[in-house]
Order: C-alpha cells, then sequence, then structure tokens
C-alpha cells in the first residue's frame, strides 16, 4: 500500500490500535485508480484485520505477485 500511496494504509494511533481495515482497498483506488484491481485485492488480503483472511506467509503473496505479473504480461 505505502510503495503504492506513499503513505501508511492506517493513519494515527487509534486506526492502528483497532486495526481498521475497511476501505483500504477504496482509498488505493481514489490514490491510484491506474492500479489492477487484482492487485488492490492483494494488498486488501494483506492487510486484513483477521490473520485467517491474510496469506498464511510471505511466499504464498510472492506466488500471487508472480501469477498477477505473469497474468498481465499474457495480456499484453
Amino acid at each position: 500500500f505505502f510503495l503504492l500511496t506513499g503513505r501508511r494504509p492506517f493513519q494515527g494511533l487509534h486506526a492502528r490500535v483497532l486495526g481498521e481495515s475497511t476501505g483500504v482497498v477504496t482509498e488505493l483506488f481514489a490514490s491510484r485508480p491506474d492500479v489492477s484491481p487484482l492487485v488492490a485485492r492483494c494488498i486488501d488480503k494483506c492487510l486484513q484485520k483477521i490473520p485467517q483472511r491474510r496469506f498464511y506467509d510471505a511466499h504464498i503473496v510472492l506466488d500471487e505477485l508472480i501469477s498477477l505479473r505473469e497474468g498481465a504480461s499474457s495480456h499484453a
């Protein structure tokens, strides 16, 4: 999220303590409408409040990003 927008997904102590994840993808699209919805969904999953809804580990995130990149290159 930070690399795409230049800001943290959760602002201030209140948001970080509560782990607010509502609206993150919307905020990403508001800042960067050129970002693929699939990439935004991947980022949203990384930022989920409930651990079971996030990726299990970084290797799975990497596999997902590689798969997204390969899908994008096949459509180019």
